[in-house]
């Protein structure tokens, strides 16, 4: 019993001084992003942009060109706290109306998103880009990510846009900390790497908003936390030494013990019951 209480808080330090150095020296480094507060160029007016021919729940189609990359061209040319207001305020419509996130409201009601902008935040991956098709707006090189939301329940949205901001490297590297305020184009089918075809938003803007992550400061200050480890430690050690002391102690009093019981006490007077050696058998 003695020796599992030992080993229980020589457990107990190891894990206390791995904890406390871990919570009290190691904290999260932030990341570099571009500030939201940039906004592309505005235009005096915004083109209108047909969207009769775009479908839902289909692939992207020749015919949907023309409203592809219209709609993508408004989204380089609107400000960008314009469309973050407009997207605001869909967004609270759609709350008086639907208790559905607005990833699932998208997938149900596309129609209603059809040329609206929308506003996503989350995490990327599989950033990748490709020369644009020919189109009367001049746009040349598209990129293209898929934007996990905390709503989404791992289905990603498809985010197109022409411009990569600072800190979103092309290829699968999840990046973290992701706005996006863009137009919502379709619900539309996509090829997955498992083979099987699904769907997803596809949003078109003129680039993503990647949030600088603040690092968290202490709970406590430095040397309160380093002072209650110190304390914790020294604790700990005298009541491991005391144990052991006092096992020891208790050790030796036990063999002490056991050699008294070993060893019988001399008597000099023979025992009655048995004969002594001088005596001689008596005469008959």
């Amino acid at each position: 019993m003695t020796s599992q209480y030992r080993r229980f808080l020589s457990t107990c330090l190891t894990g206390l001084l791995t904890v406390f150095s871990s919570a009290a020296f190691v904290l999260p480094n932030p990341t570099t992003g571009r500030s939201d507060d940039v906004a592309p160029t505005a235009s005096a007016d915004r083109p209108e942009v047909d969207l009769s021919a775009v479908t839902d729940n289909d692939y992207l189609t020749y015919e949907e060109n023309e409203a592809y990359y219209g709609l993508l061209h408004r989204a380089t040319i609107t400000p960008l706290n314009e469309m973050r207001r407009e997207a605001n305020d869909l967004l609270q419509q759609r709350r008086q109306a639907t208790p559905f996130p607005i990833f699932k409201d998208m997938l149900d009601h596309p129609e209603l998103y059809r040329g609206q902008p929308v506003t996503l935040r989350g995490h990327v991956l599989n950033v990748v880009s490709y020369d644009a098709a020919e189109n009367p707006w001049g746009i040349r090189q598209v990129y293209e990510a898929a934007l996990f939301t905390d709503d989404s329940q791992g289905h990603p949205a498809t985010i197109v846009f022409t411009e990569r901001p600072e800190g979103l490297p092309l290829g699968d590297k999840l990046v973290d900390g992701v706005e996006v305020t863009g137009y919502f184009f379709k619900i539309y089918y996509y090829p997955s790497a498992d083979k099987v075809t699904r769907r997803a938003p596809l949003i078109l803007a003129s680039t993503l908003q990647i949030r600088p992550v603040v690092p968290h400061a202490p709970l406590v200050p430095g040397w309160v936390a380093n002072g209650g480890i110190a304390l914790v430690v020294i604790v700990l050690v005298a009541v491991v030494w005391w144990v052991q002391s006092r096992d020891q102690r208790l050790s030796r009093q036990r063999q002490q013990h056991d050699i008294q019981v070993q060893i019988p006490e001399w008597n000099d007077q023979a025992s009655p019951s048995l004969p002594r050696i001088d005596d001689s058998p008596s005469d008959n």
